[in-house]
């Protein structure tokens, strides 16, 4: 038989990642354009755990998907719609790892204490790297531009979503586990 939508695994950690980046991203363009006080600290500790988690789910994210794969392009798609989802995806999955990643070497380099960095006040993940605030600024500068990136992935992402949700209405977004599908012909 064949797939035609995603397995609940990987539709879980899909809308996952989506919710807790939608709290993350925002978060740190809030963060960094406040003054630093005890709520400041807060929102610090709250994107790196949110970052760390991101990185952990994208771990368990890869590992679905080889249990389980993934539906074959939808039928409906053009090449160059195949193309560009593939490319888009691939970016995706590229820095939702660069990015929790740079951020964390970066912390870790800004000096992150004996304890590592707080997680969600629950636990402490090591640090990476020696304190070096030089090194630390061009880390969290990377994080910067590759959040970007990532942002204009994203964006298209959505977009290619929602243009098949309302404009074309062809099922597609349902194999992610939204909104109806739509039986499509062998591929």
């Amino acid at each position: 038989m064949i797939r035609r939508t995603y397995h609940p695994t990987q539709r879980f950690l899909h809308w996952t990642i989506f919710l807790l980046i939608l709290i993350g991203f925002p978060l740190g363009l809030i963060m960094v354009e406040r003054d630093y006080n005890p709520v400041t600290d807060v929102m610090y500790t709250l994107h790196w755990s949110i970052g760390l988690t991101v990185l952990a789910l994208m771990i368990a994210r890869v590992a679905s998907r080889f249990a389980f794969t993934a539906p074959k392009p939808a039928a409906v798609l053009t090449g160059w719609q195949r193309t560009l989802s593939h490319l888009v995806h691939v970016g995706l999955y590229v820095m939702l790892f660069v990015v929790p990643i740079l951020g964390w070497l970066g912390k870790s380099a800004y000096g992150a204490g004996a304890q590592g960095i707080n997680v969600f006040y629950l636990f402490h993940v090591p640090v990476l790297l020696e304190k070096d605030e030089d090194l630390a600024e061009t880390l969290l500068f990377a994080h910067e531009i590759a959040s970007k990136v990532f942002l204009v992935l994203l964006i298209l992402h959505v977009a290619g979503a929602l243009y098949h949700a309302f404009v074309k209405r062809d099922g597609v977004v349902g194999r992610m586990g939204i909104g109806k599908r739509v039986a499509e012909p062998e591929a």
